[in-house]
This record gives structure tokens, sequence and C-alpha cells, in this order.
């Protein structure tokens, strides 16, 4: 999803989350889902080609980055913020 609607500049975003969750998971032993992690982000880097044609061929509906928005939904904040 981020590849196919974020801006470039998000992008850097959700790669240090993906770091993040798969340091965690080191962190406190779940190897299995550590190795999930690694598996996920060889899919992503396979379907980045398509995502990038996706990406080309929608422009003008990615302009206004609909991912992003999801995540800046007050619904979605989390109590703490």
């Amino acid at each position: 999803m981020a590849l196919k609607t974020f801006s470039l500049a998000a992008l850097p975003v959700t790669a240090l989350a993906w770091w993040s969750g798969a340091l965690n998971n080191a962190r406190r032993g779940r190897w299995r889902r550590f190795g999930m992690d690694f598996l996920a982000a060889r899919e992503v880097l396979r379907r980045t080609p398509a995502a990038w044609r996706f990406r080309q061929a929608n422009s003008a509906y990615n302009h206004y980055y609909p991912g992003e928005r999801f995540f800046t939904a007050p619904e979605f904040k989390s109590r703490e913020d």
C-alpha cells in the first residue's frame, strides 16, 4: 500500500516502522516472527516493480496521498496522543 499511494518522502517512515517491528521481535526472542519480517520484506521487494507501475499509471489519484491520510485519521490515533 505504501509503495502505491504514499508520497516519496513518507516511504522512509514505513521502512523505519518495519525495522522497528523486526528489531522488537528479535529483542523479545520471537524468532519465527523475526523470520517472517524478512520474508515480508522480500515479498515487498519482489512486488515493487508492479507497485511502481501502478503508481505511475494512477499518478493523478496518488496526488492526494490517501494512504497517508489513513494514518492521521482521528479514529486511529491512540488515546495517549
